[in-house]
């Protein structure tokens, strides 16, 4: 999984969806980032969030590919939708400069 850094980071950083979890992680995903075999599937990043001070700072505890999104979670932010295989953004994707 080390070759998937940089779309870990572009899930952090612009997911689809933003689902908590009753343990306090987040679970960040971001569907079709893969590449081949993975290329239909949910990129899942989990975050551990706290706050240094007066900023919040995260900590990514792992990532994997998925092809559901836990439905235990409750979903906090939801800005794509995949219907039949296609990502249909529900509102303007975020952008930096970097991607």
């Amino acid at each position: 999984m080390g070759e998937y850094l940089d779309e870990a980071q572009q899930v952090i950083r612009n997911p689809d969806s933003v689902l908590g979890t009753r343990s306090g992680a987040v679970l960040l995903y971001r569907f079709g980032v893969g590449r081949r075999r993975f290329s239909n599937l949910y990129l899942q990043v989990v975050v551990y969030y706290r706050m240094e001070g007066e900023e919040e700072t995260g900590r990514v505890a792992t990532f994997f590919f998925t092809d559901v999104m836990d439905d235990d979670a409750i979903v906090l932010e939801h800005r794509a939708q995949v219907i039949m295989g296609q990502r249909i953004m529900l509102v303007e994707e975020l952008t930096d400069g970097n991607s």
